[in-house]
């Protein structure tokens, strides 16, 4: 979650502090909306949101790729994607 106010950084990219928590019901509702309007079959998003103007969630990205995964925030979630990932090649192969 972002916080705020934007202070401004030196240099390009400001430091990101990624943490695991978990969303509240309003954050769930947003995110179930955007990811069921994304495309069918995904292994992956992730969905960002930031609290509005009147403190209530908003989209500000739906993420379809991602190089890091953040697989390292979640009990046995590299197991589950790994799992995802051969059972969508195993589909394939016999399709």
């Amino acid at each position: 979650m972002l916080s705020g106010p934007y202070t401004g950084v030196d240099g390009l990219y400001a430091p990101e502090t990624i943490t695991a928590r978990t969303p509240t019901g309003e954050e769930l509702a947003v995110a179930r909306q955007a990811l069921d309007n994304a495309p069918d079959g995904l292994l992956y998003a992730r969905v960002d949101v930031i609290p509005g103007l009147d403190g209530a969630p908003v989209l500000v990205e739906l993420e379809l790729t991602e190089p890091s995964v953040f697989v390292a925030y979640a009990d046995g979630a590299a197991e589950r994607f790994c799992d995802a990932i051969a059972a969508r090649l195993e589909l394939r192969r016999r399709g």
